[in-house]
Formats: structure tokens, sequence, C-alpha cells
């Protein structure tokens, strides 16, 4: 995700929380060291930020479209964790 000044937001991608990466975040190490692939697993900041990666959890903000486009292309695949809701 993009916000602002197109400044990237390193929540939009991350790894799954395990004990380590929950310590590491707690303790402060992810942020000191974000780059290493010890301590930047959660926000996985060893990654380049504008290059196309696998990763395990990726954070969505909003979703607009017409509903001509989504009645043509169809919801989303429910093999995917999505909260969706309609307004």
């Amino acid at each position: 995700m993009i916000v602002g000044k197109r400044n990237f937001l390193p929540e939009s991608k991350r790894g799954v929380a395990n004990a380590c990466c929950s310590l590491y975040k707690i303790f402060g190490l992810s942020a000191l060291f974000p780059k290493s692939k010890t301590f930047g697993k959660y926000h996985l900041g060893y990654l380049d930020k504008n290059k196309t990666h696998q990763v395990d959890v990726l954070s969505g903000a909003f979703m607009l479209m017409r509903k001509a486009t989504l009645d043509k292309v169809g919801l989303l695949d429910g093999r995917f964790f999505y909260v969706w809701r309609r307004h």
C-alpha cells in the first residue's frame, strides 16, 4: 500500500507472526535491523519494496469498482480470506 506522498507502508506485506517474530518486534530488534532476514521477518523489510515477491500475508485498504464490472467478473475467489462488505 502507498499512502500520502507515495510512502510505502511496510504493514502491507508481512510474514506469519510466530514467537520469534513477535519477540523481535516487541523488543525493537525488527525496527533496529529492518533489512535483516532474521529480525525483519515480520514486515519482510529485507525484500525490495519495488519488486514482486511471494509473501505470507497481504493487507488491503480499499477497493472501489463499478457494479457493472463486478457483475462481469464476479466476486473474489472464496479460497482466499477477504472481508467483503457492501454498503
